[in-house]
């Protein structure tokens, strides 16, 4: 995808991202919040990750010096946290459909 186009069309997956974070907080409840907080750290994840391709790119076109490591990788951090989630994802979504196979019955009728 040509990178003007992606960065000029970043802030609205911002946008979206946002939009998913918000109807997923509609659906949640207390005490925790769990689903929000899953869904915000995985939109912000991937926009994260996203920014820091942008970011990447540019320098290398702009032949200015790639970022400087440290300690702290974001990216490695960003990475680590989407692959726990969608794991995480993954997994209830086997537990469920395991369970409504288990019950041999359709998991929207209401019993």
């Amino acid at each position: 995808m040509n990178l003007l186009h992606e960065i000029l069309t970043f802030p609205n997956e911002i946008n979206e991202a946002n939009q998913i974070i918000e109807h997923t907080v509609e659906f949640d409840g207390p005490p925790y919040y769990e689903d929000s907080f899953e869904e915000r750290q995985l939109q912000y994840a991937k926009l994260g990750l996203k920014a820091a391709r942008l970011a990447s790119e540019l320098r290398k076109l702009s032949n200015l010096p790639l970022r400087k490591a440290n300690r702290y990788d974001p990216v490695k951090s960003l990475n680590e946290k989407l692959t726990e989630i969608e794991s995480l994802k993954w997994q209830r979504n086997k537990t469920h459909n395991e369970l409504t196979q288990d019950s041999g019955g359709d998991p929207n009728d209401i019993v």
